[in-house]
């Protein structure tokens, strides 16, 4: 994540800020436009790293990965009389297994939980992955959000030189929200019988 935000703003940078550093002070440009262009640019740059860095085959070993790891709740009424395991790094819990850490009492949510109770991180990356189109259906709202802006400011637009760049930036915007669209619905078509699969064992 660091890598992909670090190159999107590195990349608004030089193509919406550094231009005008080297511009004359005679010439006059809009500086909301140079603001509202480089918000949209560093958007569609941010979509495209991330498109490139979590490639549906890297979301899909990731997914597997968060199948693995599994989720743990907190079971916050402490009941001595309920029957629990102590919690073992070397040993993979089945679901609605108790197990006592030392942050407390926990309850096992996936099939398998791998994870340690209590750990922030592991939390997360399980809710991100545990679903395998969440993160390209994200990416497809942002992408489609950032088209549908353009396209009104194309609209409302009157000067040649902002037609220009936003139907640029527009067309490059659409190539990318097609790959997208594509990626999600071969993702949605492979894991169709594998999320039926796991609704019915919930």
């Amino acid at each position: 994540m660091k890598q992909i935000l670090f190159n999107s703003l590195y990349c608004a940078y030089y193509c919406g800020i550094i231009p005008c550093c080297f511009t004359l002070n005679t010439l006059y440009f809009d500086v909301g436009w140079v603001f509202q262009h480089t918000v949209l640019l560093w958007v569609s740059m941010v979509v495209i790293y991330t498109q490139y860095y979590l490639s549906p085959y890297y979301c899909d070993t990731l997914h597997r990965a968060a199948l693995h790891l599994g989720r743990w709740l907190k079971v916050e009424g402490r009941n001595a009389h309920v029957p629990y395991n102590v919690w073992s790094e070397l040993q993979t819990w089945p679901q609605n297994a108790l197990v006592k850490h030392i942050k407390g009492l926990f309850k096992a949510e996936a099939l398998c939980n791998a994870a340690e109770p209590g750990n922030s991180s592991h939390s997360r990356f399980y809710f991100l992955f545990h679903e395998p189109l969440r993160i390209i259906s994200l990416l497809v709202v942002a992408q489609l959000s950032v088209a549908v802006v353009q396209l009104v400011l194309l609209v409302g637009s009157t000067d040649w030189n902002h037609l220009i760049s936003l139907a640029l930036l527009l067309f490059c915007n659409y190539y990318i929200l097609f790959r997208l669209v594509r990626d999600y619905l071969l993702m949605a078509k492979a894991y169709k019988n594998r999320l039926n699969l796991m609704k019915n064992a919930d």
